[in-house]
């Protein structure tokens, strides 16, 4: 943050990296401008800027970089438990105003599946949970269970936004929904809503409220 001559304070991003690198690296003219043109110190930028470096000052020796080999995927883990906020109006359940819910939950384990390959905020999120609902008949209607048991099994395209306290996130995909007790399976196509929240360097604090099926779940989002 930098305060201009009228007091007015302003985010831009540090450019000492250029000064550093164009004093260290000043017996190479030749990638003057390499160097004022590197907005963003990654591992790729640097390693090209070390390759010109050395192709301008030790063109009679071999470069050889040397690279930590990255995973091809990582997973991080995430315990959860949570409710339906509004099982009447829920794609998992078929309740009314004619039942009366007695116990609500639901609680799983998911993993997030990130490929450092494609991007460090795209993650494949899948898993498998157990939802609950106990309920009255208010009115008779039918023969129904006084009970609802399913297991879930996600599988989603999932956006974790990466720095900050606070980190939103967004996903999508379906479910495989079995209710126990019933022969036919379904498929639930949703969308995830919600954010971590950092803890420790590898513990979050994780929300996330599904749209379709009304869940609302919060837990421990650990990241490896």
């Amino acid at each position: 943050i930098n305060t201009d001559s009228t007091g007015t304070r302003y985010i831009s991003k540090s450019k000492k990296h250029i000064g550093l690198l164009s004093y260290y690296l000043g017996n190479a003219p030749e990638i003057k401008n390499d160097i004022s043109n590197l907005t963003a110190l990654t591992d790729k930028s640097l390693i090209s800027l070390a390759q010109k470096y050395h192709k301008a000052v030790c063109n009679d020796a071999q470069c050889i970089v040397f690279e930590k080999p990255k995973s091809p995927v990582k997973v991080n883990l995430e315990v959860f438990g949570g409710f339906n906020l509004n099982p009447y109006n829920s794609a998992l359940t078929f309740l009314d105003s004619r039942y009366a819910v007695t116990k609500n939950y639901v609680a799983g384990i998911n993993g997030h599946f990130w490929f450092p390959a494609i991007g460090d905020k795209i993650f494949l999120k899948t898993g498998i949970s157990y939802a609950h609902l106990e309920h009255e008949l208010l009115i008779y209607y039918y023969d129904k269970p006084s009970t609802q048991s399913n297991i879930n099994i996600p599988l989603f395209l999932e956006y974790i936004y990466h720095k900050g306290i606070i980190r939103p996130k967004i996903a999508a995909g379906g479910i495989y929904s079995i209710e126990l007790g019933i022969s036919n399976p379904m498929v639930i196509f949703d969308v995830d809503l919600g954010f971590n929240i950092q803890i420790t360097k590898s513990i979050f604090l994780s929300a996330d409220w599904g749209i379709k099926r009304k869940f609302i779940k919060t837990g421990l989002f650990y990241k490896f």
